[in-house]
């Protein structure tokens, strides 16, 4: 079974990686001699699941990156990265991000980043993997500070969930740019604002 991810440890014969004796590493995961490996059922081409949609893929996916909305224990739709949303009409959504909110490399979360992520999907000649859950999508605008107004071509009962881990992830702006379909490779990997 390929592994995933692993952290640093220390070497079995105790020395302090901390003093430099052993590694030199300083981390505190070296220090406390704390290991963590993962490992999935199968392999995977890549960890960007717009470029292969598959269970593995999100699972290791959604470690690094969140969407907009979220799923409770319940399976309601709940916030996310968006702090509230709204749908003043059948076909706008409107979502207020989390104030300070930053991504892995300490950036901050802008509109910006959100747009850029949803451009991936819906941007004419896309590749995207997801790219059929974003035809419906008229527009997408920041509205406000933290605000993202999203117009639908026709109403969607449905598009709430689009904005859930199941379709998107959101990364930013200048990672997008700088990376291209690097992202998700061994040597990019991802970006995102999530625990991982």
């Amino acid at each position: 079974v390929p592994a995933v991810f692993s952290s640093c440890s220390s070497d079995d014969d105790g020395q302090s990686e901390t003093d430099g004796s052993a590694s030199g590493s300083s981390t505190p995961a070296a220090a406390s001699g704390i290991s963590l490996a993962a490992a999935l059922p199968g392999s995977i081409s890549t960890l960007d699941v717009t470029r292969e949609a598959g269970i593995l893929n999100y699972s290791v996916a959604l470690l690094a990156q969140e969407s907009l909305l979220g799923v409770d224990e319940a399976g309601a739709l709940v916030p996310s990265l968006a702090s509230a949303w709204s749908q003043p009409d059948e076909t706008t959504y409107v979502f207020q991000l989390r104030e300070g909110v930053t991504f892995s490399d300490g950036t901050p979360l802008t509109v910006d980043d959100v747009l850029a992520s949803l451009e991936v999907n819906t941007a004419e000649g896309s590749t995207s993997a997801l790219a059929y859950a974003f035809t419906g999508i008229a527009s997408a605008e920041q509205t406000g500070d933290l605000e993202l107004t999203i117009t639908l071509d026709e109403p969607n009962a449905a598009f709430g969930w689009t904005m859930s881990p199941g379709s998107f992830q959101v990364t930013s702006r200048a990672f997008i740019e700088e990376h291209g379909e690097a992202i998700g490779t061994p040597g990019v990997l991802l970006l995102g604002t999530g625990p991982y």
